[in-house]
């Protein structure tokens, strides 16, 4: 636990230290914020392969894999879908025969993510990159190909935005070939069409609990599905499995944590621009709720839950009052810090605690 902890403290003092110097010289702002990425892709890199669940269940034996099969279409031939995780696997693999290079390599993508929004957005870089360790960052160790899905989709969230729909189901169809429960992500185009309507919030609900209902008729059409490439069998027994995946104190922690942003977000100047932020952090309760019954229902969660990374620093940004803007920041990093300690330290999500390096 301590380990992150100082690599939480160092990076937010180096962004701090990057934004100052950024005022007078971009240049050496972009140079400390490329040794931030180092760092927290580093320490991501060289972790033991004892730290994250996943690796264990599919990743390390994905990437050794790749020794038997002496061309790439060969190898991806044995695959139903997700064919762009395991190119990359293939490639790294008779480049490097090393698989920390991939969790280098899939981190460097996630955190450069962070910062581009942190520098586009011209907000708060610090608080970009904090929310990002202690709500995301752990369980990027876990979920590999989900990761890249995740951020791919983060990324495209511009084009919803800029109302470029077409571009946003591209991508989203990209991040399918990483990880094929990214096309839920499809959502986000209704729910961002009744943004602004009245009674937004009890729409969001019904369309989540619709979601959560197809999910789980989904063991009524098993056979058909684990015959098509559209979802492989390994969905299909998480979709049907008993295995109850929902923590009511951790539960607690996501709706503390939605409050405290909805609450702050009615004193915002620009509150009516963060009107499609706050529906998706409801989305993620009521997913993550479902896990009770679905046990896949919080991985899903996890594609809404990145995007209190730009929620919380647009809501600081527009806080024009330095009283308000201080409280907001002392409740809202309490309450993340909260919820890092009780998802990863207490109930251990993901297998990231306790860290070590490969070198032990």
């Amino acid at each position: 636990m301590l380990i992150y902890l100082v690599v939480f403290i160092v990076i937010t003092i180096l962004n701090v230290i990057s934004e100052y110097v950024y005022k007078s010289n971009r240049k050496g702002g972009y140079i400390i914020s490329f040794i931030c990425i180092l760092i927290l892709s580093i320490f991501a890199a060289i972790r033991n392969l004892s730290v994250g669940t996943d690796i264990q269940v599919y990743g390390l034996q994905v990437f050794n894999r790749c020794s038997n099969y002496d061309s790439l279409w060969n190898y991806l031939s044995i695959f139903k879908n997700e064919y762009l995780y395991y190119a990359m696997n293939y490639i790294i693999y008779y480049l490097f025969k090393n698989i920390h290079i991939l969790f280098f390599i899939f981190q460097l993508f996630s955190v450069s993510i962070v910062y581009y929004l942190g520098y586009k957005n011209k907000g708060h870089l610090w608080l970009y990159v904090l929310t990002y360790m202690l709500i995301v960052f752990n369980s990027t160790f876990n979920i590999l190909r989900q990761t890249m899905a995740i951020f791919i989709v983060m990324y495209s969230f511009k084009y919803i935005n800029e109302k470029k729909y077409y571009k946003f189901v591209i991508a989203v169809i990209l991040a399918c070939f990483f990880h094929a429960s990214a096309m839920i992500c499809f959502i986000l185009l209704p729910i961002n069409r009744i943004s602004n309507m009245k009674h937004k919030y009890l729409i969001t609900i019904l369309i989540s609990i619709l979601a959560i209902a197809l999910m789980s008729s989904l063991d009524s059409f098993s056979v058909w599905i684990s015959g098509t490439s559209l979802i492989s069998d390994k969905y299909v027994r998480y979709i049907v499995s008993e295995k109850n995946n929902f923590n009511f104190k951790l539960a607690l922690v996501k709706i503390i944590m939605f409050f405290v942003v909805l609450l702050f977000s009615k004193s915002s100047e620009k509150k009516e621009s963060n009107s499609f932020l706050l529906l998706l952090p409801i989305m993620d309760f009521i997913l993550f709720l479902s896990s009770k019954w679905i046990v896949y229902g919080y991985r899903m969660s996890y594609y809404m839950l990145p995007f209190y990374i730009i929620l919380i620093p647009k809501i600081d940004e527009s806080l024009k009052e330095k009283k308000g803007k201080m409280l907001y920041r002392i409740c809202i990093i309490t309450v993340m810090l909260i919820y890092w300690i009780v998802r990863y330290v207490v109930f251990k999500y993901d297998g990231t605690i306790p860290y070590s390096t490969y070198f032990n």
